[in-house]
C-alpha cells in the first residue's frame, strides 16, 4: 500500500509541475498576444494616417489643376497639336 501512495504522489508531483508549466507558459503567450495585438493597431493607425494624408493632398492637387484650367480656359482644351 506505501509503494502505491509513494506512486501516486510522485504523479501527482508530476501533475503539478506540468500544471504550473503550462500556466506559465500560456500567461508568457497571452502577453506576447496583446503585445502583437497593440503594435498592429498602432502600425495599422499610422498607415491610416498617411493614407488619408496623400489623398488629402491629391484632392487638393486636383482642385488646384481645376482652378488653373478655370483661370484658363485655354490650358483646358486640347490644341490638337502632338
Amino acid at each position: 500500500m506505501g509503494r502505491k501512495r509513494t506512486k501516486i504522489h510522485k504523479v501527482e508531483k508530476i501533475l503539478d509541475d506540468l500544471y504550473e508549466n503550462y500556466s506559465t507558459e500560456l500567461e508568457d503567450i497571452q502577453k506576447e498576444r496583446k503585445k502583437i495585438l497593440s503594435q498592429a493597431k498602432t502600425d495599422a493607425q499610422a498607415l491610416l494616417k498617411e493614407t488619408n494624408k496623400k489623398i488629402e493632398n491629391t484632392i487638393r492637387e486636383i482642385k488646384e489643376q481645376n482652378a488653373d484650367k478655370e483661370k484658363n480656359p485655354s490650358a483646358a482644351r486640347p490644341t490638337g497639336k502632338i
